[in-house]
C-alpha cells in the first residue's frame, strides 16, 4: 500500500494506491484519489479551488499492462464538471539489447455535466527508454487523449541503493479550461522493502524508467500515469435575464452614437461582454453611473471613465450586450432603436 499527497499554491492532490503481486510476472495496482486545482475565472483574476476524484485500477504482466479508470470533476458556479472514463492496454518490445519501446492504445469518452455535447475517440501513448549505462537510463514519452496531450522527456540515475530521476512534461490542453502547461519534476527514490519483479508498467510508471527492475512497492509509491494531470472542467456560462425583462431603449443620437436608459438597474460595477455581428468581445469593467441611463460610443475604445474592448467591425443596428455585477445579470438583445 502506498500513499502520495501533493500540496502546492494551486495544485492539491491525495492518492492511496494498493497494490497485489499475483506470482513473479503478474501484479494487479488498485487506485483511488483526489485532485485539486486552483482555477481562474472572471475579468479580475478571481480563483476557486475545483476537486475531481478519480479512480483505477492496473494489471501488469511481464510483457502487456491493461488499465482502467473513470474520473469525475465538480460542478461549481464557475465551472462546469465532467465525467471520464476509459481504458488502455499496452504492450512492450525490446528494441535491443538497451532500447525498449513501449505502445498503448485505448478508449475514452468525456461527458459534461451540463449536458452540451461531450467528446470521445481513442487514445495513444508511446515510451521509448535506452539504458546508456549501468546506472543511467533515459527515455522519451508521448500521450494523446480527450482532455489533453503529453510531451516529454527523462532521465534516472541509480545512486547507491536509491534511483534519482527528473522528467520534464508540456502539456496541452485539449478540453474545456484545461490548458496548456509545463512542468518540470524531480526525486529520489529508496526501497524499504519489496520483492524484485521484471516489471516495467504503464499503469503504474516511474517518472522515468528506473535502471534496475521495478519494484511493487515502488509502483504502489508512484502516481499512475494513466490519470489525468490536470482538473477537466470548462467555464460555466451566463445565466443572464432575458432582453424583455429590462426596460430598454436605445437612441441614435449621433453617427455611431447611442443613449441607453435602463431604469432596472442600480448604481455599481458590471461586468461587460459586447456581442456585435455574433462576435463575442472580451469582457471588462465599468461603471453604471446612476439609474438615468448609461451612454457610449461605439466601437470606441472608451466607455465613461473605464476601457473596454470591441471587435473590429461595424455597428450593428441593434447593439447586443451582456452586463453582470452584484445587482443582478442582464442580457440586452434585440432592444429598440430609434
Amino acid at each position: 500500500m502506498g500513499a502520495i499527497v501533493t500540496a502546492g499554491e494551486r495544485k492539491r492532490e491525495a492518492l492511496l494506491n494498493f497494490g497485489v503481486e499475483l506470482d513473479a510476472q503478474r501484479q494487479v495496482v488498485f487506485t483511488a484519489g483526489q485532485l485539486q486545482e486552483k482555477l481562474e475565472f472572471g475579468t479580475e483574476g478571481a480563483q476557486e479551488w475545483v476537486k475531481q476524484n478519480a479512480i483505477g485500477v492496473a494489471y501488469d504482466a511481464s510483457r502487456y499492462a491493461f488499465n482502467v479508470y473513470h474520473v469525475d470533476s465538480e460542478t461549481t458556479d464557475n465551472f462546469v464538471g465532467a465525467k471520464s472514463t476509459g481504458a488502455e492496454m499496452t504492450g512492450r518490445v525490446a528494441v535491443s539489447e538497451a532500447a525498449t519501446l513501449e505502445l498503448g492504445a485505448g478508449y475514452q469518452s468525456l461527458t459534461w455535466d451540463d449536458a452540451t455535447a461531450g467528446s470521445e475517440g481513442l487514445t495513444a501513448s508511446l515510451d521509448m527508454s535506452y539504458q546508456l549505462s549501468a546506472s543511467t537510463r533515459l527515455n522519451v514519452f508521448a500521450d494523446h487523449n480527450m482532455s489533453e496531450n503529453q510531451l516529454g522527456f527523462g532521465g534516472s540515475w541509480a545512486l547507491g541503493a536509491g534511483t534519482l530521476a527528473a522528467r520534464y512534461t508540456f502539456i496541452e490542453g485539449r478540453a474545456g479550461a484545461v490548458t496548456d502547461d509545463n512542468r518540470l519534476a524531480v526525486t529520489f527514490a529508496m526501497p524499504l522493502g519489496g520483492k524484485a519483479t521484471t516489471l516495467s508498467t504503464r499503469g503504474a510508471p516511474q517518472l522515468a524508467s528506473a535502471p534496475a527492475a521495478s519494484t511493487l512497492l515502488s509502483d504502489v509509491m508512484t502516481r499512475p500515469g494513466y490519470l489525468p494531470q490536470r482538473v477537466i472542467v470548462k467555464a460555466a456560462e451566463s445565466s443572464c435575464t432575458v432582453a424583455s425583462a429590462v426596460p430598454v431603449t436605445w437612441v441614435q443620437t449621433t453617427d455611431r452614437q447611442f443613449q441607453l436608459f435602463v431604469a432596472a438597474i442600480v448604481e455599481g460595477t458590471y461586468t461587460v461582454t459586447w456581442i456585435m455581428d455574433g462576435s463575442v468581445a472580451q469582457p471588462s469593467t465599468v461603471l453604471i453611473e446612476n439609474q438615468g441611463g448609461l451612454f457610449g460610443t461605439f466601437p470606441e475604445d472608451t466607455w465613461a471613465d473605464s476601457d473596454f474592448y470591441t471587435v473590429d467591425g461595424p455597428v450593428s443596428e441593434t447593439p447586443k450586450f451582456l452586463i453582470e455585477g452584484e445587482s443582478g445579470c442582464f442580457y440586452f438583445g434585440n432592444v429598440s432603436v430609434t
